[in-house]
């Protein structure tokens, strides 16, 4: 049993409520090796398929410095799409979304996720939806990296450039801000 797991349990078991961390990186750590990232630059790209496996469909999220996001979707039915967008912030390895007032469909993408990397990889940031990303995680026998790599949205870049990440959302917002195709929506 992972330390995690004995401190989420230890902390059930007094009537004390853990908090979402550590009982999300206690689930993990009961399936693969991991291991939190707590603060950092956090600003990127984040995707699923993980960069070179390819796909018919994917996530993308970027984590801008400013503190704003945008995740998109994309298929080989569906062009590169903003589905959301709106401020993020990270504590203690919880990273959190908030959409902006103008996305008034459900976006699809996952409020809060915890930040780690596998343990044999440094440097390494993934993201993982403590939601439904976690739940199906729990659920994939015998789980390996490979398997958590397609559950999580991995970093593919960072944005140490304020001006790269300023033309990149600015890219994105012009090239594939959709809001027409959600109307009905909800």
């Amino acid at each position: 049993m992972t330390e995690g797991l004995v401190v989420a349990l230890f902390l059930a078991a007094s009537g004390e409520q853990p908090d979402l961390t550590a009982t999300a990186l206690a689930r993990l750590r009961a399936r693969v090796a991991v291991d939190l990232i707590e603060a950092g630059a956090l600003a990127g790209r984040y995707q699923v398929p993980p960069v070179g496996l390819g796909g018919l469909a994917g996530d993308e999220l970027h984590l801008f410095p400013d503190g704003t996001y945008v995740y998109c979707e994309w298929a080989d039915v569906e062009p590169l799409t903003v589905h959301d967008k709106g401020q993020w912030r990270s504590s203690g390895g919880l990273l959190a979304l908030t959409s902006d007032a103008d996305i008034t469909w459900d976006p699809g993408a996952e409020r809060q996720y915890i930040v780690v990397r596998r343990t044999s990889q440094q440097g390494e940031a993934l993201l993982i939806g403590v939601q439904r990303h976690l739940r199906i995680l729990e659920q994939v026998e015998d789980m390996n990296d490979d398997q958590l790599l397609w559950l999580s949205l991995s970093r593919s870049g960072m944005y140490k450039d304020l001006r790269v990440a300023a033309r990149t959302k600015a890219k994105l917002m012009r090239e594939a801000w959709r809001p027409e195709s959600f109307r009905g929506a909800r």
